[in-house]
């Protein structure tokens, strides 16, 4: 895990920014990961604030360029109080959690810090599907979130990577819960493996199922840019091959706006 970690780092965010030019991207939304509680990964080093300074940093270097989600992890002593330190000194626009750390993420010991992030309009982006050792995928299935969108309606929860397998599951929720979002990132894999049957398809079924305004376009890179580029990821809602038309897969130019940005700018307040 480690020295997969090490392979991904860009310390001074420079290939973020090549990558972005390249690809024609305007902004994009850099999600910090907290797994210092989780045994095997990490070795202290560097603290949670300093790494969340840090960040802070980068988004300095490259104004308009970068938004920030903080990474908590909300069963911390002092995660409520971060939270609102992201959010009022470092200006944080969401938080990204990992669950398969080792909690369902409708525990209620983590009510506190879902109330704060609702009262300052923090979106919070949980992975779900499957997880790599050492943390533990059963935390991380679409429908723990239900709870939470129920019981904090004006709180944004957003469904990393659409559930992955369970992609259909978290459609299903999204599609009754009005503040309930899906990304697709990381379904680079499905465009490249299998694109009409793993990749076309599902997302047209997801569409049709929540609507325009629930998906948002994602990436997670660096992990997947030596599989696809971001500018060959754009490139596949741009450009859909004849073989998705061929099966009668289409979508309008609304659809492909509000998953390349649209969504997300309206998510976040952005230009406001």
């Amino acid at each position: 895990m480690r020295q997969r970690v090490e392979r991904l780092m860009d310390p001074d965010g420079e290939q973020l920014i090549t990558s972005l030019d390249k690809a024609g991207i305007d902004q994009c939304v850099i999600s910090m990961i907290d797994f210092g509680l989780t045994r095997g990964i990490g070795d202290g080093s560097l603290s949670l604030e300093a790494q969340h300074e840090m960040h802070t940093g980068l988004a300095e270097k490259f104004p308009g360029r970068i938004i920030l989600f903080m990474g908590i992890d909300p069963r911390r002593p002092n995660a409520v109080g971060l939270l609102e330190r992201c959010a009022k000194e470092w200006g944080m626009k969401g938080a990204k959690f990992h669950p398969g750390s080792g909690y369902f993420p409708n525990d209620r010991e983590l009510y506190p810090f879902y109330a704060k992030a609702q009262e300052f309009g923090i979106p919070l982006l949980f992975h779900t599907g499957p997880e790599m050792y050492p943390l533990y995928s059963k935390y991380s299935t679409p429908l723990h979130l239900d709870q939470v969108a129920v019981d904090f309606p004006e709180l944004p929860v957003i469904a990393a990577h659409c559930g992955d397998c369970y992609w259909e599951e978290a459609a299903r929720l999204a599609a009754g819960k009005s503040n309930m979002y899906l990304d697709i990132a990381g379904w680079q894999q499905r465009a490249r493996r299998r694109p009409v049957e793993e990749f076309y398809g599902p997302l047209r079924t997801v569409l049709n199922i929540v609507g325009p305004q629930k998906v948002l376009w994602g990436t997670d890179w660096p992990a997947l840019d030596n599989y696809m580029s971001q500018a060959e990821w754009i490139g596949c809602f741009q450009d859909p091959p004849d073989a998705a038309k061929e099966a009668g897969i289409e979508f309008s130019q609304t659809e492909i706006d509000n998953m390349l940005g649209g969504n997300a700018a309206r998510l976040l307040s952005l230009g406001k």
